[in-house]
């Protein structure tokens, strides 16, 4: 039963969820998109897309950032739409896929010149203590992504509108209506 859901629940949903379908078909055109959806999940979400990227054994920095940014779409939709004042809990999941993609690169990968060739989880074994420098080195790379993400989908507030107001009428959205839609 999906009664309790709003009209304002639904609306935001599909943004966020489009959030995230627009920034991967813009930045990583070798993902597909086989479905977005705002019918929640028995896992708690409001919805979700299913972004698929390609097989790779490895991963660049690039796509890392890429997948970071795809992450970041749905929040950034929101905000863009309703305001910094009115963005949701909904981007919790995301958020943290974010973070923890980003210490993995940063502590890790050793992706980042910063934070040079070095392995911070055998530095920091304990797994709580996270050093500051590499807090506010997170901070400083995911405020510039958000700031992309922001750019890019204000660039494209016209797709970003017609996907949520075609994620509203038919609730999912299959890879060829998406495709559709975004061109």
């Amino acid at each position: 039963d999906r009664s309790f859901i709003t009209h304002k629940d639904k609306l935001i949903t599909a943004y966020h969820e489009s959030g995230h379908a627009l920034i991967s078909k813009l930045i990583s055109p070798d993902n597909k998109i086989r479905k977005v959806t705002i019918i929640p999940s028995t896992k708690g979400a409001g919805g979700y897309t299913l972004n698929i990227p390609p097989d790779n054994l490895y991963y660049t920095k690039n796509q890392l950032l890429n997948n970071i940014k795809i992450s970041l779409g749905g929040r950034c939709a929101e905000e863009l739409i309703f305001g910094k004042d009115n963005i949701t809990t909904g981007a919790s999941g995301d958020i943290n896929n974010v973070t923890n993609t980003l210490l993995s690169m940063i502590k890790t990968y050793g992706m980042f010149e910063s934070s040079g060739l070095l392995d911070y989880n055998l530095i920091y074994s304990d797994g709580i203590y996270q050093n500051a420098d590499i807090i506010e080195q997170c901070n400083k790379i995911v405020n510039s992504l958000y700031d992309e993400c922001l750019t890019i989908l204000n660039s494209n507030r016209d797709k970003l509108k017609n996907l949520a107001e075609a994620l509203i009428e038919k609730e999912t959205l299959y890879e060829e209506e998406i495709n559709c839609i975004v061109g």
